[in-house]
């Protein structure tokens, strides 16, 4: 009774590998795994060498990640949530969690030296999320963002991750990644108040 909204959380199913999720969006009529070899390729002729770590400690790209991130909530006229202090101290907080329950990796995408693309996601028993994800604006021509997910994917089944949470949203590259959808749902338990009242409004008109 305390949901407010439902809907479905693009996912890339990796239970059977790479291979065969590519093959399976191939044949779902989706061109985007094949087109994505070829800016892959060009990226590599025209910028450098790729170099992709799943798992970093790289403090200059965690920086840039945060520093792209609030330049896209700014540009896009969403608050940007790393201009409250707790939010960068809970992200220090899940960089520092490496148990296999639970671990929150810094993934880091250069070509040539240059970072791509950076993200920081929630990984527990198989499941990853891409939590905060972004990307260098200047190579948006090479679709960095689909780039770094596929190069994610690649390497899944030796993580130990057979599934790829791309989070709620109806960008248009997570409905080409997409292979499943999972529902999620949103809301809250509260006292009766005029907070509550404002809080479902502003849902209501959000939607």
């Amino acid at each position: 009774p305390f949901i407010a909204v439902r809907a479905g959380s693009p996912q890339l199913d990796l239970c059977q590998g790479y291979a065969a999720y590519a093959q399976a969006r191939k044949q779902a009529g989706s061109d985007t795994v094949a087109r994505s070899g070829q800016k892959l390729r060009k990226l590599i002729r025209e910028i450098g060498p790729l170099e992709f770590k799943a798992e970093a400690d790289d403090e200059p790209a965690f920086e840039q990640l945060i520093a792209w991130k609030s330049a896209q909530y700014l540009r896009t006229g969403l608050a940007d949530v790393f201009a409250f202090p707790w939010t960068r101290s809970l992200l220090d907080h899940l960089r520092k969690q490496r148990g296999a329950a639970f671990c929150a990796p810094l993934s880091v995408l250069r070509a040539g030296g240059r970072l791509v693309a950076a993200a920081v996601s929630l990984r527990s028993h198989g499941v990853l999320h891409c939590f905060f994800n972004a990307y260098d604006p200047e190579l948006a021509a090479y679709s960095p963002g689909v780039l770094f997910m596929l190069q994610l994917a690649e390497q899944a089944q030796s993580l130990g991750i057979a599934t790829i949470d791309l989070g709620r949203g109806d960008e248009r590259y997570k409905a080409s990644l997409a292979s499943r959808h999972a529902e999620v749902c949103e809301g809250s338990v509260t006292c009766p108040s005029l907070a509550t009242w404002l809080r479902s409004r502003w849902r209501w008109t959000r939607d």
